[in-house]
């Protein structure tokens, strides 16, 4: 049985491919299960989770839900009054991220690498793959020669990221017949 694994940053495109043996392939399995969390919009609103980098600590701290929830609005007009709304709560909160920003930027300090990092890192990937933070991973399995059963893809976040964001969804980078 061969078994081949994708890896995929929906950012910049970049894909790593590779055929694998049946202990890798499982241990690949566990790593695609080592996601960190997506914060929920209450916690969004209270401290800047994403602390990786200044542009992302800079979204965070000073309009975090301006940036990660008023852009999948789809009607003008509703996205227009939700973005002032927005504007308006994320400045009443400014007071409260300022509080909670060192201890959280100080508690993520102290996480460790995320396993499935650290495997690509190892497996030496284009180093554009790991430039965001977060990656679409997708296994396969079969005979030689035959089509790959795939499960389902799905994202594994390098980082605590800011939820709900459509594009973390898991979907299938390579699409199976039949499905």
């Amino acid at each position: 049985m061969i078994h081949k694994v994708w890896v995929h940053n929906p950012v910049n495109q970049v894909q790593w491919e590779k055929t694998v043996d049946d202990e890798v392939f499982e241990e690949i399995k566990l790593l695609s299960d080592t996601s960190r969390a997506s914060i929920p919009m209450v916690f969004d609103a209270l401290i800047p989770v994403r602390t990786n980098n200044i542009l992302n600590f800079a979204e965070d701290f000073f309009l975090p839900t301006v940036f990660h929830h008023t852009g999948k609005i789809q009607d003008v007009a509703l996205r227009a009054i939700a973005t002032v709304a927005a504007f308006i709560f994320d400045m009443l909160t400014l007071h409260v991220r300022f509080v909670t920003a060192l201890p959280w930027v100080f508690y993520q300090s102290l996480q460790e690498e995320n396993p499935l990092l650290k495997y690509l890192k190892q497996q030496e990937v284009d180093p554009r793959l790991l430039e965001s933070d977060y990656v679409l991973i997708e296994c396969g399995s079969g005979e030689e020669n035959s089509e790959l059963n795939f499960w389902k893809g799905r994202c594994v976040n390098f980082i605590d990221l800011p939820a709900p964001q459509d594009h973390y969804e898991p979907r299938y980078l390579h699409q199976p017949a039949g499905v």
